[in-house]
């Protein structure tokens, strides 16, 4: 299974607030997998998707 992501993961990556994660991930642009009490997660192919499609194909995600 790919690695899963915590939306403060990817507001790290993408140089963003944690609350611009959970308005895109509420906007349907960054698809996730919703586990019990709330938690979201989301798993690289779809970071990596996310980002080609919104223009972040340069930020690396690991490293």
């Amino acid at each position: 299974m790919d690695k899963l992501y915590k939306p403060s993961d990817i507001a790290r990556i993408c140089n963003v607030t944690t609350p611009t994660i959970h308005n895109w991930i509420k906007k349907g642009v960054l698809k996730v997998i919703s586990f019990p009490h709330g938690r979201k997660k989301v798993t690289r192919e779809c970071l990596e998707q996310f980002l080609r499609e919104s223009g972040m194909d340069g930020v690396k995600i690991d490293g």
